[in-house]
């Protein structure tokens, strides 16, 4: 395969690139100057050494001196402790946050679970998300904040199985987000005022 065809192909492997945008993305990248180009390679190649994963909530953050290995968010004393919001992936995340609706913590799933998925853990952090929770001994209220599709509802509707018998015994709720975002919608792309409304109205 030659080189166009190769970086083609990498391109079809993110998120919602098919065949002709990626060759935009490459044509696009013919055209520029070499120093950008280097620029671009050398961040992608630093990007394992100037982001972390948070340990808490998963989340990718920007490194901050060393041995660091929880975010801002998860470090922030000022948040509220009682509530936990789960979201299906970073994009959700920072759009919530750009709502300032919700002062809470946050745990990232990782994806969500196709319908016939026999291995749910395998998909999303199922095995982590009940040990933060654990942890969590102020934990009122846990916010399921995945997005209107089927492949997502039907991971919510996982999720609230999942902890049922634990938040009845622990004594927390698990509510869903309301129904200010359209069926099919993805939360990353809805506005900051549909956002907002939706976590005011959950249920």
């Amino acid at each position: 395969m030659d080189p166009i065809h190769r970086l083609e192909y990498f391109f079809t492997q993110f998120p919602g690139v098919g065949a002709r945008q990626s060759r935009r993305f490459v044509y696009y990248l013919l055209k520029q100057q070499p120093q950008h180009l280097n620029e671009l390679s050398r961040l992608i190649a630093q990007l394992p050494d100037l982001v972390s994963e948070c340990a808490d909530c998963h989340r990718f953050f920007p490194k901050r001196g060393n041995h660091q290995d929880r975010c801002p968010v998860c470090t922030d004393a000022q948040r509220d402790v009682s509530q936990l919001l789960i979201v299906e992936k970073d994009a959700d995340l920072e759009a919530i946050e750009r709502a300032h609706a919700y002062n809470g913590y946050y745990f990232v799933l990782g994806g969500t679970l196709g319908i016939l998925e026999k291995n749910p853990e395998r998909v999303i952090r199922m095995n982590e998300l009940r040990k933060l929770i654990a942890r969590k001994q102020s934990l009122k209220e846990v916010i399921v904040a995945t997005a209107v599709t089927p492949e997502s509802e039907h991971t919510g509707d996982y999720i609230h199985e999942a902890l049922r018998d634990d938040a009845a015994s622990r004594g927390y709720s698990v509510t869903t987000l309301g129904r200010g975002i359209s069926t099919g919608s993805e939360i990353e792309y809805a506005d900051a005022d549909t956002l907002r409304n939706a976590i005011i109205g959950r249920k």
